[in-house]
């Protein structure tokens, strides 16, 4: 028996951002799992969005499933202790939207990953459905 593919490393882990439009609209939205909440942040660029994976994992993958109210420009980012971060993944000049980005990226490891936020591609905050962290998948069957 051979696993195609690994579950979401995210999903019902303690999520925080720099903010939230309303408490109904918070981070935890983004990780629950659930197709009908989203987190949504204030009205202005630079906002961010951080999972904390629990303990360092193997990420190689991002998925965000945003809203109308998604971003233009953004990085993926990823640490070991929330305060000093890497950039392993940047995306500049999306188009406004309901959208699904899905960031392949080398594999790093990592116990927070963190979706920084630059610019909005609306005048409202950004909202986002989904935020999904994969690793990397099971090599090839050699034979």
């Amino acid at each position: 028996m051979r696993v195609f593919e690994v579950p979401d490393q995210a999903l019902h882990r303690p999520t925080a951002a720099s903010s939230s439009e309303v408490a109904s609209l918070g981070p935890e939205n983004a990780t629950d799992g659930d197709g009908k909440t989203r987190w949504a942040s204030a009205y202005r660029d630079g906002e961010w969005i951080q999972v904390d994976l629990g303990s360092p994992q193997t990420v190689r993958r991002v998925l965000l499933d945003w809203e109308n109210a998604s971003v233009r420009d953004y990085d993926i980012q990823v640490s070991d202790d929330a305060a000093s971060w890497k950039t392993v993944a940047s995306v500049r000049g999306k188009s406004a939207g309901a959208r699904v980005d899905e960031l392949t990226f080398q594999p790093v490891t990592a116990r927070y990953v963190r979706m920084q936020g630059i610019k909005r591609t609306t005048g409202w905050g950004y909202s986002l459905w989904h935020l999904e962290v994969r690793s990397m998948s099971p090599e090839p069957d050699p034979a």
